[in-house]
């Protein structure tokens, strides 16, 4: 047996750095959340005493440098995150997300050498978001890849909070040494520093006022204070239409459902055919009450168009 006796100085530094981005987000967009870890731990052997001369110094040191770095911390038991975001009222996302974060560590032993008497190592660890699937138009979750980790995934945010989310974080773990206690960081916003908040903005509504622009309609005087356009001169010159107008609403006439894949073919329709083109309006032109094919082409599934039209003139 041998044995050696060693008197060693040890150092060890850590910093954690977030990721949050952007700043400021629409109602349900999505924001980039992650961390970055850099610790370097850092020994000097000061003194050594071999019993009975049964090995060389430079052995002796060797040996020292193999104990000491097998005590650094391996990738899977370093740095833990536990997210929690103030507004963010989603708790299941949450804790799926919490239980997912994807973590690379990357060992530098540049700073290593079993001979030296003076050595560090430096470990480098990323905390990203898993991959999210979201299921199409609705905005849940389908599922997580928590395999898949990249600083360009995102935490989604629903479709009515608006205000400030403020994201805090316990990290742990960050001790790589396993002969010393763990080291426990938290990362938090604060009145000075807004680095760990992020602005969801309404974005039909904002500051007392709509985003988009609208005109109420008065059934009565569709057109104040101008004639009517082209596309409806035709129709509004016949006062028998006029008469009608005013109870043309007064049961429902056409209910559909849009969605992205939809919106996309009306506007592909609008781009490749002349805004007064009726030509699908009608089966065969037959008749203004007739059913439209271009509603039965872009919506096909019956369920999603109700019809009862009572605008159209009779025969």
């Amino acid at each position: 047996n041998v044995q050696i006796d060693a008197i060693i100085s040890y150092n060890q530094d850590g910093n954690v750095s977030n990721m949050l981005s952007p700043s400021t987000i629409f109602q349900g967009g999505g924001i980039s959340v992650g961390y970055v870890y850099y610790n370097t731990f850092s020994w000097e052997i000061k003194e050594i005493a071999i019993q009975n001369n049964s090995v060389s110094e430079n052995d002796a040191i060797s040996k020292i440098n193999d104990v000491v770095s097998k005590k650094i911390k391996n990738e899977e038991d370093m740095v833990n995150v536990n997210l929690s975001i103030n507004g963010f009222s989603d708790t299941p996302y949450l804790a799926n997300i919490n239980g997912n974060f994807v973590k690379k560590c990357v060992r530098d032993d540049n700073g290593f050498n079993t001979s030296n008497t003076i050595n560090s190592i430096t470990t480098i660890c990323t905390i990203m978001l898993p991959k999210t699937v979201l299921q199409e138009y609705t905005g849940k979750i389908d599922k997580i890849d928590h395999n898949n980790g990249s600083y360009t995934n995102k935490l989604y945010t629903n479709l009515i909070y608006s205000g400030e989310l403020n994201f805090s974080a316990t990290i742990s773990g960050l001790n790589v040494y396993t002969d010393s206690k763990d080291w426990v960081v938290d990362i938090k916003n604060d009145t000075a520093d807004k680095s760990c908040s992020v602005n969801v903005t309404d974005r039909l509504y904002n500051n007392k006022k709509y985003n988009f622009i609208y005109r109420p309609i008065n059934l009565t005087n569709p057109f104040p204070n101008r004639m009517a356009g082209y596309n409806w001169y035709e129709w509004w010159n016949n006062n028998r239409n006029k008469e009608r107008l005013k109870d043309s609403y007064s049961k429902l006439q056409y209910q559909v459902t849009l969605n992205p894949t939809r919106v996309n073919e009306i506007k592909k329709y609008n781009n490749d055919n002349n805004y007064f083109d009726w030509s699908n309006i009608h089966h065969n032109n037959i008749s203004d009450l007739d059913e439209s094919s271009f509603i039965d082409k872009v919506f096909p599934d019956y369920y999603d168009v109700k019809r009862d039209n009572i605008v159209g003139d009779s025969p």
